[in-house]
């Protein structure tokens, strides 16, 4: 049996949709996502607004790539969304770390 048709049979569609919330890596990507978001709001200057933009959008982007990749058909489309959200986390690298150019 296939992986969505075993997660199918199990419950219903809709819960089957929604089971990435109950994954720890998505909880934790997501209160990653919400404590970036805090700080990236805090961040004042248009020398930071490049920084501001790529931060929040990566940061944005892991949970919702692990939520894309659990609705997935197979085990395999879920491990390459968790490749792009790890490469969203990456993302975030020490360029942001040095602030805005003089």
């Amino acid at each position: 049996m296939n992986w969505m048709m075993d997660r199918t049979v199990r419950g219903t569609m809709l819960e089957w949709m929604s089971d990435f919330k109950r994954l720890q890596v998505w909880q934790k990507a997501h209160a990653l996502s919400l404590c970036i978001h805090r700080v990236s709001t805090r961040m004042r200057g248009a020398g930071y607004a490049s920084i501001r933009s790529q931060i929040f959008r990566a940061a944005m982007s892991i949970p919702a790539n692990i939520a894309e990749g659990r609705r997935q058909k197979s085990e395999k489309e879920f491990a390459r969304f968790l490749g792009y959200a790890l490469n969203s986390s990456l993302e975030r690298g020490p360029r942001e770390a040095r602030g805005p150019r003089p």
